[in-house]
């Protein structure tokens, strides 16, 4: 399984684990989780998910009879999360409800735009800037949406050879920017 080759591939787990993971554990299984939940999820997890995905983690060793600790961790979380509905759907639950308006999380906004925009997951910048309560602002949002289209135009220029096509996603992601 893809949960099987990342965990037991060093390099390929080395991609996936956070930045500053803890040496001893509990705190390395609990910083893995956190992180990793984050990006399969596109939001913060709760404190139970944490809890619960961190028992898991402990529990990889013995559940997968393996001897590293870390792998196995790796191994059964990454399988448990993506087969989660959270990652497998974009959840939307509306954080307030007001004037018969639901209004979205800075998370399910950040993913709004980077669907919207790239196709895909949003990016640890733009999950920062959701965790931070930055994008709940008009003005800061629009600010994200233009920063990722600009970047984007960036890359069409570097992909000669697919720029043509690139260039009519562009143009198909402006006119349609009203409807953000």
């Amino acid at each position: 399984t893809l949960a099987t080759d990342v965990a037991r591939d060093a390099a390929k787990r080395t991609a996936i684990l956070p930045a500053s993971l803890p040496a001893a554990e509990p705190a390395r299984g609990r910083a893995f989780v956190t992180a990793f939940g984050r990006r399969a999820f596109r939001r913060a997890l709760t404190s139970a998910e944490v809890d619960a995905f961190s028992a898991l983690y402990a529990g990889g060793p013995q559940l997968l009879g393996a001897t590293d600790s870390l792998a196995a961790g790796v191994e059964i979380v990454v399988r448990a999360m993506l087969q989660s509905p959270d990652f497998v759907y974009r959840v939307e639950v509306p954080s307030t409800v007001s004037d018969g308006k639901a209004w979205l999380s800075d998370y399910e906004l950040a993913s709004r735009l980077s669907y919207t925009l790239w196709n895909t997951m949003p990016s640890d910048q733009l999950l920062d800037a959701a965790g931070a309560g930055e994008l709940g602002a008009d003005m800061a949002y629009h600010l994200e949406a233009c920063r990722h289209i600009l970047q984007h135009l960036g890359l069409v220029r570097a992909q000669r050879r697919h720029g043509a096509a690139a260039l009519r996603t562009t143009v198909g992601v402006w006119r349609g920017m009203h409807d953000l």
